[in-house]
This record gives structure tokens, sequence and C-alpha cells, in this order.
């Protein structure tokens, strides 16, 4: 029933054993854990387990996103951890050859972001957050490429299980120690909060069908099944309701775009000039579907205080530089100073929106520059799969309504940028596959 998942955890053993013991250290050896983990992340590279080496790099990014003080060491270690994967790429860069090219297409939104650091009144915070932008770009991508180099389908499927496990482990955390796993009443998985762990099994959906329809069949049906189980449970239980109509969003302009590209950029088209309609009725229609307790009615008419940060960012965007912007993480402290005139007006949190976030940390220019290397990479894409289009329509929704996308180092957008090299190396991905199956005389490969 389950072979890929006992065959991930028996080959695996050794690297979820190293695990632990980061978690051990991180817990329990204080300031030790930026020195051994980011150093075992060196040693799994120096032996070519490269598949590792970015599996323990998510998980810390995956810890870093928690609220629970135990797990504080992950937050810490992770500007340690991507500077050693680059410099595991530096010193091994044989293994790294041919170089994925990615982080090209965003270097004219790195040289806007550097120009905002002029402006930046958190100068240090702000270059910190620039470089780390730009390596999470460069890393991720050949890491995942030569990954697959070194293990083929396998690699993408150990990944999936891997992050199952994690949202698993949420699951008997909630049965045996609920207050790790709960805000407000609301399922949190191991992330920091509910709304975090809608994005992550969102972004996550999206991978695990790239990998099920465009790679091979890697997953039996009942591993399919578990897969999509843990998925939906996870996204039910933690109630997000943006990430639940992004999910939506995707699987629709998944099946429209089997029959008509053309007709699904139509229907996006249509959608974006009416969601402005759509919100100011969004109450009645869920009350007319009875699902007004699950989607928080009560909070729509405020958004949840984003329609109160929306609008004070909206009025910074045009007090500051507007083409520039004042440099990363000038959003994230000006909504800190000024927190409790904010609160008093009914907002916690956030800008809870890239687009704008992005505008007033890069300017117009590093907005429309980073827009620019994100949409062309997923039109790139669909020439290869007709997955990349209803994929880019999702994520574009989704960060409407938080501000992850212009953070880098977070359980989230690397899993973007997963994505995008997923959909630009389609082509390069599937010959593999399609060659073993010829091979073999199947109709797809079938990984052991």
């Amino acid at each position: 029933m389950f072979p890929g998942l006992f065959d991930f955890l028996r080959t695996k053993r050794s690297f979820l054993l190293l695990l632990l013991v980061w978690l051990l250290v991180g817990m329990y050896g204080g300031p030790l854990a930026i020195v051994v983990i980011p150093l075992s992340l060196l040693i799994l590279i120096n032996q070519g387990r490269f598949d590792e080496a970015l599996l323990g790099f998510f998980l810390i990014l995956m810890l870093s996103d928690s609220r629970q003080q135990s797990m504080a060491f992950a937050a810490q270690a992770k500007d340690f951890c991507v500077l050693m994967m680059a410099g595991g790429m530096l010193l091994f860069r044989e293994s790294f050859l041919p170089m994925n090219k990615i982080v090209l297409r965003f270097l004219p939104f790195f040289a806007f972001a550097l120009i905002g650091l002029i402006y930046s009144q958190t100068i240090g915070p702000a270059a910190q957050k620039t470089l780390s932008y730009f390596l999470i770009l460069l890393v991720v991508p050949n890491y995942i490429m030569t990954a697959w180099r070194t293990q083929g389908p396998v690699f993408f499927r150990n990944l999936v299980f891997f992050t199952t496990m994690l949202l698993v482990v949420g699951f008997a955390l909630r049965v045996l120690r609920p207050e790790l796993v709960t805000l407000q009443g609301r399922y949190t998985g191991i992330l920091g909060n509910p709304n975090g762990l809608g994005i992550f099994v969102f972004l996550f959906t999206m991978i695990f069908v790239y990998v099920d329809t465009e790679i091979g069949k890697v997953f039996t049906r009942y591993e399919r099944w578990f897969i999509y189980g843990v998925a939906v449970a996870s996204i039910l239980l933690c109630n997000s309701r943006s990430a639940l109509l992004a999910l939506l969003i995707f699987f629709g302009f998944r099946y429209l775009y089997r029959f008509s590209p053309v007709l699904g950029f139509l229907i996006f088209l249509t959608i974006s000039l009416g969601y402005q309609y759509l919100m100011l009725n969004f109450e009645s229609i869920i009350y007319s579907f009875g699902l007004q307790e699950y989607f928080r009615v009560e909070t729509l008419e405020s958004g949840s205080g984003r329609i109160i940060a929306w609008s004070y960012c909206w009025l910074n965007i045009q007090d500051g530089p507007f083409f520039f912007g004042y440099g990363f993480n000038y959003t994230e402290y000006l909504f800190r100073k000024h927190f409790v005139e904010l609160s008093l007006l009914g907002h916690q949190g956030n800008a809870h929106n890239s687009y704008l976030t992005m505008w007033l940390d890069t300017g117009l220019l590093g907005l429309i520059a980073y827009l620019g290397g994100f949409i062309s990479s997923f039109i790139k894409g669909a020439k290869q799969s007709k997955l990349a289009l209803p994929v880019m329509y999702a994520v574009l929704f989704s960060v409407s309504f938080e501000s992850w996308l212009t953070a880098s180092l977070n359980p989230f957008t690397i899993q973007v940028v997963m994505l995008m090299t997923l959909m630009l190396a389609t082509a390069e991905l599937k010959a593999p596959a399609e060659q073993q199956a010829v091979e073999s005389g199947e109709e797809s490969p079938v990984v052991a």
C-alpha cells in the first residue's frame, strides 16, 4: 500500500536521526545550534547528499516560523544555514554544473532593492534581507536540480513524503500537546499561526500535484490518497479562508487549462475585474451557503484588520520615495513602530499584502521588476506544463492577503522558488522519466 513511504523511512533513517539531533541541540544546547546545524549541512553537501541538505534547510525554515520558545534556535540558525548552502555551492561547484540561472531573471529587482538601501532606516537588517533573498533564489534551484541529477524522481518523491511527515507530526501534537499547535482556538500545526499553515499546505499541494502529474507515477494510489487526505485535513483544521480560496483557484484553473489556456486567461481576467464586487458581496454569498461560522463572517467587514493595514501602507507609499522604496524590512519596521496606534484601530501584524509591502520596501520599480521575473518564469514554464499558469494565478491571489512573498527565509517563499524551478525545468525533468518508461516497457515510470 505504501512502498514509497516505507522506502523513504528506511533509506533516510540516518538523516532523520540527524534531524532529531538538531532538535535536541537546538532545544537544550543554546548557541551550540548555530554551529552544529550549519556544519552538519556542509558535511551532507561534502558527502554528495544534496537532497538531504535541502530538506534539512527546509525543516529549519519551518521551525523558524514557530511561536514556541523552544524552537527559537531555528530563527537564529537559518541565516547561517543559507550561507553554508551557498558556501557549499562554491566549494563543490563541479557538482552543481550546469548552474541553474533563475536568479538572473530577478537581477533588475535586486538592483532596485539595493538603491532602496540608500533610504533605509534599518540598514543592517535591510542589507541582510536583500542578500538572503538573492541567496534563496540562487541556492534552492541549484540544489533541486543537483538532487534530481543524482537521484532522479526519487528526490521529488522524498520531498513530498518528508513534508507530509511534518504535517502528520502536527496532527500527533494536536492529540498529545494541543497547546503547542493551537492559537486562539485555531490549528497551526508546527508552524507559527493558522494562516501560515494554510499558505504552507496550499503551496505544498501544488508541488505534490506537479510531481504526481508531470514527473511520473512515483506514488501508489493509496499513497496519493493519504497525501491528499493529510493536506485537506490540515487546511480545513487551520480554517484559513485565503489559503482555501487560493487552492480552489489552482484546481479550478487546472481543470480549465486542460481544455483551453485562452479560456482560462479570460476567466482569470474576469475574476480580477470582478474581484471588488465579489468582496463587497462576499458576506451574503457565505450566508447563502450556510458557511458563516467556518469563514468567520464577523471578521469580514474589516478583513481581520487588513483594510486598515492596506490603507496605512498606501499612505506611506505616497509619502515616501515612490519609485525606489525604503529598502527591505522597512514595512516590518514601520508597522512595529506604530503597533499601538494600529492596534487601537483593530489591526494586528504586518501589511498583509505582498504587493504593497514590496512597493513600500523596493519602490514601484522594484515591484514591477519582481513581478516581471516572477511572471516571465511561469509564462515560460507554461510552454512545457499546463500547471504553470494555474500555479501562478493561485500564488498571485494568495499574496494579495499576506506579505510572505517579500520575505526570503520562511517556509513559503522557498516553496514558490521550488515551483518556479520545476515549471522551468519541466522538459528536462520529464525526459529521464519518459526514457525510463520506454526502456522498461511500461506506460509510466515507477520509482522503487
